[in-house]
Parts: structure tokens; C-alpha cells; sequence
């Protein structure tokens, strides 16, 4: 079954109202490596964060994100960062979308990783 640029933002536009955190409209993205969340717990300052995510496009339409996505490995060295998943603000860590990145990013201590807005996409194939 394939669908229509049209129905696929239909369909953006529906997921990211239906999951947006109802204080301020944003979403959660994590840091992950090979299809995995990294673990706050472990590697701190991955800690989720919440971004203003938008639409643009229409061949196909794209999810990107409106400001900067930046974590900083502070302890010890992190997996490498392969993908930034959207997750369900409600449900906890329920993966919605991932972009996956064109160039995986090293994680040593000290290291950031940065995505500058509208740098980052996700979408449906």
C-alpha cells in the first residue's frame, strides 16, 4: 500500500498534535545508538529533551526539527549516536519516528553532539 504526499502530511500533522507535550506544544527526541535509547541513568547529559518539531515539504513531506537538538557526553564515553528518535511524551519511551543520521557522531567524554535546527528529518517511506 503506498499513500499520497497529501495523505502523508495529513498524517504528520496528526501524529505530532496527537503526541506534542500539552504544556508548550513540544516533542521529546533521545539520543540512540544502533536502534537502542541510551540510558540517562548511564551516560549523563542524555537526557531527553523537548523541541519545537515542524512540517516542511511535499515530495515527500519531512518532520524536522524547528530548534537545536544538543547532548554532551559528560562521564564516560558514549555509543556512538546512529539516530534521534521522537518518543510519545505520554507513554514514555514509545518510539514514533527516527532519523537516522547520514554521518553516525562519535561520543567521547566531553564530546557534543549537535543538530542545528531544521538539520535533522524524519519521515514516512
Amino acid at each position: 500500500m503506498s499513500f499520497s504526499n497529501f495523505s502523508k502530511t495529513v498524517m504528520l500533522s496528526a501524529l505530532l498534535e496527537a503526541t506534542k507535550r500539552l504544556s508548550d506544544g513540544k516533542h521529546k527526541v533521545v539520543p540512540a545508538h544502533n536502534g537502542v535509547i541510551l540510558n540517562p541513568a548511564t551516560y549523563l547529559g542524555a537526557a531527553p529533551l523537548y523541541i519545537q518539531l515542524h512540517i516542511y515539504g511535499h515530495n515527500p513531506p519531512v518532520i524536522t526539527n524547528s530548534e537545536p537538538i544538543q547532548w554532551t557526553a559528560n562521564s564516560i564515553n558514549w555509543p556512538t549516536i546512529t539516530e534521534v528518535f521522537i518518543v510519545n511524551d505520554s507513554t514514555g519511551q514509545e518510539i514514533l519516528m527516527t532519523g537516522v543520521l547520514s554521518s553516525p557522531y562519535a561520543m567521547p567524554i566531553g564530546n557534543t553532539f549537535i543538530a542545528s535546527a531544521n538539520s535533522w528529518e524524519a519521515s514516512i517511506v
